[in-house]
């Protein structure tokens, strides 16, 4: 169902990629690699928040804004969007990056593996 991947790493430019039909395609670019894509969504969809950090803002100590990763899934009743904003890592049993959902009022932790496939979203 997703349609669209947006992926951005702080301080540096947006990079997209848009599905055509099987294909993927960088956005106004070339083909990309559909192995790096579905290796890339599945890291997504298994994402889980074992711990819970804060309800509310951000702490700013979580640097929230380090990663980013929006979703564009087509759905009989139009186009639905999911953002994971992405922190710093933590240490810790177990150890991850803190992370928030858009339309989740909550910074939550996410496993170091995903934000190593957010970052290497991009070429």
């Amino acid at each position: 169902a997703v349609q669209r991947i947006e992926c951005q790493l702080r301080g540096q430019p947006r990079f997209a990629l848009r599905r055509e039909g099987t294909a993927w395609r960088v956005e106004g670019g070339d083909l990309y690699d559909r192995a790096r894509v579905e290796a890339l969504l599945e890291v997504i969809a298994s994402v889980r928040a074992p711990k819970v950090f804060s309800y509310g803002t951000a702490p700013s100590s979580a640097s929230i804004g380090e990663a980013t990763i929006s979703l564009n899934l087509a759905e009989d009743s139009g186009t639905r969007s999911i953002r994971l904003s992405l922190g710093r890592e933590f240490a810790g049993t177990p150890s991850g990056v803190y992370a928030r959902v858009d339309g989740i009022d909550a910074t939550v932790s996410v496993n170091d593996d995903v934000f190593r496939a957010i970052r290497s979203c991009a070429p």
